[in-house]
């Protein structure tokens, strides 16, 4: 039988209004008491019932909802909410290549799946969702049938937790090729080395932003695919007609893979350099006002409130020299996968990096994440993609 987990009035309150979270200093019962990742069931301080969760005693979010009734967290369970979620991205996306579940905002926190045709790259982020790791896998047979199920465990928030972080490949067909496995994307053919991503695969919360670059027109310009990885923004800007594109990233396998994904779509050597180097460096040792175009896409600078200052201080720094390397009128796409820093701050910070490089800018677009990384409106953490499309003037 389950135990019993009593929160606060501030947990029950955001409970209430959507939220799926719980932290530490609402909890009224001794956290120690519970071992990480156990299902319990959930009571307001009155002793009402508001569902079915999981306890994680030693992290800042103590509780994680579930379900907002008395569920049994098994198989048939799981079924249902995998299935709902891909209902969901059947009203939105005709590609085979998206995110099938996205942890809270699909109601299944910790838990998160990309598919790529019939390959699945699978995230475990919480000790609740690593002990539902096997019903969760047959749920996942079930409603895809997979020829592969790719189990990401290497990320920070699994080290955090003391989670294990050696990554596993789940193979149900011989003939799955996990270190060439090859999808269609915007009319791109990619190859994706699964033994050596980052993430879980490809950018596919930047689909959006592919689909406005592809629509553009980037005839007579040059410019540069910075934090490049799999390269999609730099590819699609040679699609429509740019002269040259630099390639540029420090992961000397994702050059590689890029090298081979350039010449599947046609890409002639003649147009396109592939750089290994620091961002920052490459952008340091470039010509000023020499692109035409950059595409800067950096990881995460803010990882926890504790870097929020030096990670705002990291989108500056990186955000003036890109408008320095920028000819008059050259177009800057620039982004923040940080959640901690809102699309109000972030904004902030590039318009004030394009003043300190003494150029003024229009903004013509702003990006947000992919409709299939839904938000849950309640939780603002689901909320952490944005981006902007200037057009810096020099004079």
């Amino acid at each position: 039988m389950m135990k019993c987990v009593t929160i606060k009035g501030s947990g029950a309150r955001r409970l209430r209004s959507g939220g799926l979270w719980v932290y530490a200093n609402e909890i009224q019962d001794r956290l120690p008491d519970y071992q990480n990742g156990e299902l319990v069931r959930v009571l307001a301080p009155d002793g009402t019932k508001m569902g079915t969760g999981y306890v994680e005693p030693r992290s800042l979010i103590a509780l994680r909802l579930v379900a907002r009734s008395e569920e049994t967290i098994d198989r048939t369970f799981l079924v249902g909410r995998v299935l709902e979620a891909d209902a969901a991205r059947k009203r939105l996306i005709t590609s085979s290549v998206y995110r099938a579940i996205f942890s809270e905002a699909d109601r299944l926190p910790g838990f998160v799946v990309d598919r790529y045709g019939d390959v699945l790259s699978v995230q475990l982020l919480t000790w609740g969702a690593e002990l539902l790791r096997g019903p969760f896998v047959e749920a996942l047979r079930e409603v895809f049938g997979p020829r592969a199920i790719v189990i990401r465990n290497e990320n920070d928030s699994r080290r955090e937790l003391g989670l294990p972080t050696e990554n596993e490949y789940l193979t149900f067909d011989a003939a799955a090729n996990l270190e060439r496995h090859s999808v269609e994307l915007l009319g791109l053919s990619l190859v994706i080395d699964f033994t050596n991503v980052q993430k879980t695969g490809l950018y596919l919360d930047q689909v959006a932003t592919y689909r406005t670059v592809a629509g553009m027109d980037f005839s007579g310009l040059t410019g540069a695919d910075l934090f490049c990885y799999s390269g999609i923004f730099g590819m699609l800007a040679a699609k429509r007609g740019a002269l040259r594109v630099a390639f540029v990233d420090s992961s000397e396998s994702a050059l590689s893979v890029l090298e081979e994904n350039l010449e599947r779509n046609g890409i002639s050597k003649e147009r396109y350099d592939i750089v290994r180097s620091d961002v920052l460096s490459y952008l340091g040792n470039s010509s000023e006002a020499s692109h035409g175009f950059l595409f800067v896409d950096p990881p995460k600078f803010i990882k926890s409130r504790k870097s929020y200052y030096a990670g705002l201080q990291g989108y500056f720094n990186l955000n003036r020299s890109a408008v320095r390397a920028l000819a008059d009128g050259g177009l800057l796409f620039t982004f923040s996968c940080s959640h901690h820093a809102g699309e109000t701050v972030f904004r902030s910070k590039v318009l004030d990096a394009v003043a300190k490089a003494g150029c003024t800018a229009r903004e013509i677009y702003h990006f947000r994440q992919n409709a299939d990384h839904a938000v849950l409106l309640p939780m603002e953490e689901s909320f952490y993609l944005k981006g902007l499309l200037l057009a810096i003037a020099r004079s």
